[in-house]
């Protein structure tokens, strides 16, 4: 009887000596940056083959730019505010600026908001260069 029940308690010490004891995210299946996929029919950029293409429904980081920088384009300056000026956007554009703005910029768009006081530098949105800035941009 004991050697039966010291064989019994036996079994699950082996088993558990083939687990492994510390689970993280180093061991475990992964693509490298530039690797290339094994699977011809899957480019590692792009589209599948034969599949519909992407484009047009979202612009690649590398058609937009905020300066003239080589190889990009200033595509954000076409385009325009999809919702008109009315009283309810205005009002709308307020109550958003309030939340997300008034923090750095302040009420009037000086660059003298709360944080200033902490160390964050002011940002004034009153400069005729931000003033010239198109929606798209904006």
């Amino acid at each position: 009887m004991n050697a039966k029940l010291r064989l019994l308690a036996l079994v699950p010490i082996l088993g558990l000596g083939a687990c492994e004891w510390f689970t993280d995210f180093k061991r475990q299946p992964t693509l490298s940056t530039w690797e290339v996929v094994g699977d011809s029919s899957r480019p590692s950029r792009g589209n599948p083959q034969n599949s519909v293409p992407l484009g047009g429904s979202a612009v690649s980081g590398f058609q937009i730019s905020y300066a003239g920088l080589p190889a990009t384009i200033d595509s954000f300056n076409i385009l325009v505010n999809p919702t008109p000026a009315t009283d309810a956007s205005i009002e709308n554009g307020h109550k958003y600026y309030q939340i997300n703005c008034v923090p750095c910029h302040g009420d009037a768009g000086m660059g003298d908001g709360p944080v200033t006081k902490y160390g964050m530098p002011g940002i004034a949105l009153i400069s005729d260069v931000t003033k010239a800035r198109s929606d798209g941009y904006i």
